[in-house]
């Protein structure tokens, strides 16, 4: 998890030397992830753009501009050749990484404080006033709920909370999962 990626990225640093960033940049940057072998590192910044970093070569390989807002969450496919990125815009853009070009929009409801991909790849979950689940291959939205979400390790499944309740669905249908129809409630 985390620890994991912080560790790699220390370790590559202490390799490396520091990575190529000045103080404008780092005040700017919002969010960080790494990709699933945590090779890059992505960066979303309050000027909007995304700057991907190779860690192991200690450059920075791509800046990726679209949004007009800053950007408050950044997360990369499971094969790391996607990134999607989201802002207070309204938006999520899809990136090519290898390419270091935009090749989907998403527009939401209100500014974008989430995303996700499912573990196979197939889904992204975002979230702004809803939680919406978009199969990839069409850009459909799926489902629309409330509360914030995870994906079952197969990406069969889509769990979300909203205050005490958990609902479960199925993808690609949306249907909820009949034993939840009346919803899990959290002994809280």
């Amino acid at each position: 998890g985390r620890a994991r990626d912080a560790e790699k990225f220390l370790d590559a640093v202490e390799a490396i030397g520091t990575l190529p960033t000045d103080e404008r940049l780092v005040s700017e940057v919002r969010r960080l992830v790494f990709s699933s072998d945590s090779k890059l590192l992505a960066a979303g910044c309050n000027d909007g753009t995304v700057r991907i970093l190779d860690v192991t070569q200690g450059r920075e390989i791509a800046k990726l501009s679209g949004h007009t807002k800053p950007i408050g969450t950044v997360a990369f496919s499971p094969d790391s050749l996607t990134l999607a990125s989201g802002s207070e815009d309204n938006t999520v853009r899809l990136w090519d990484v290898r390419r270091a070009r935009e090749v989907s929009k998403i527009t939401c409801d209100a500014e974008v404080r989430w995303v996700a991909f499912s573990p196979d790849g197939k889904w992204l979950a975002t979230r702004s006033n809803t939680t919406d689940v978009w199969e990839l291959a069409t850009l459909e939205r799926r489902l629309s709920t409330k509360g914030y979400g995870a994906f079952s390790s197969d990406g069969k499944v889509f769990a979300r909370k909203y205050g005490t309740l958990v609902d479960v669905w199925r993808l690609p249908d949306g249907d909820r999962v009949p034993e939840s129809k009346d919803h899990f409630q959290w002994g809280l």
